[in-house]
């Protein structure tokens, strides 16, 4: 079995198991020979060590370089400083709003407590005069005096009628 190892497969134009240099790991057992497109000192040591002699080849992928200079149009310019100005734009409008917030968290805060004070102030309120309440109701006496008390005004608004 031929084993060919070469960065780009889809190029070698011979037969034989294709395989990529970079994923190579340890060597294939029962390769009769072995091709390498490439600079490997370790896939060579390793199909030696198992007495195949491996034939290297330079590369067939040749590199490119190229040279790119870019400048800017009038109008590119002019849409890079609209984007920069409409960020700035947001920017301060952002920070705004951040102290627009706090504000209000700290309005809504304060107000809480007032309310929540207001309130406890309320059910304490409320506790005394359910007591008072209960209390009436339990003291008979008191009733008939507070009903003797009404009896008097409500003879009179009846008189003056």
């Amino acid at each position: 079995m031929k084993i060919i190892y070469a960065k780009n497969g889809e190029k070698v134009e011979e037969g034989g198991r294709v395989h990529n240099p970079d994923y190579y790991d340890k060597p294939i057992k029962g390769a009769e020979s072995v091709l390498i497109y490439g600079c490997y000192p370790k896939i060579v040591a390793d199909y030696e060590a198992l007495g195949v002699k491996p034939k290297t080849l330079k590369s067939s992928i040749k590199s490119l370089s190229v040279k790119l200079e870019v400048g800017i149009t009038p109008e590119l310019q002019k849409v890079i400083d609209d984007a920069k100005a409409e960020c700035e734009k947001v920017v301060a409008e952002n920070t705004q709003l951040k102290a627009d917030l706090e504000a209000s968290r700290a309005e809504f805060e304060t107000r809480t407590k007032e309310l929540g004070t207001q309130l406890e102030d309320v059910s304490q309120e409320l506790v005394v005069v359910k007591g008072e309440h209960t209390a009436f109701l339990n003291d008979v006496e008191a009733m008939h005096a507070r009903i003797n008390e009404l009896q008097p005004k409500t003879t009179e608004a009846k008189a003056k009628k």
